[in-house]
């Protein structure tokens, strides 16, 4: 949790650089941790400063399995987090992958993952 607040910290600071490496510190006691929605949501973060870096093949990437993996959760039905916060949860990763698009200039994209964030966002409990 440490990692991830210097992290936040740093990117609010806009110290991208520096917030980077606080959020691979966090994915890596995440992954040791092994509680799949605390290592979602450091892989989130992490692509998200990869995309405030301009490194968007990598967030793209990173976003996209991320995407898979609560599709499969949906579809499944099979949560392991409260069933309510899906929509949240979802939409983030929705939201990052309209917002790399744009930065690619691939606004059909950009624009098709906006809209499916701001639906999703909408349902969310919070």
């Amino acid at each position: 949790t440490l990692w991830n607040n210097k992290g936040q910290w740093l990117f609010e600071c806009e110290r991208y650089t520096e917030s980077l490496a606080a959020y691979e510190r966090t994915l890596e006691y995440r992954l040791a941790e092994n509680y799949l929605p605390n290592v979602r949501f450091a892989q989130w973060t992490l692509a998200r400063a990869y995309r405030l870096l301009n490194r968007f093949q990598e967030a793209i990437e990173m976003q996209n399995a991320l995407q898979r993996t609560y599709e499969e959760m949906h579809l499944n039905g099979a949560y392991d987090f409260p069933e309510p916060l899906f929509p949240m949860f979802y939409g983030t990763v929705k939201e990052e992958l309209a917002l790399n698009y744009w930065s690619l200039t691939e606004r059909g994209l950009a624009q098709s993952y906006a809209q499916a964030s701001l639906e999703l966002l909408k349902a969310a409990p919070i």
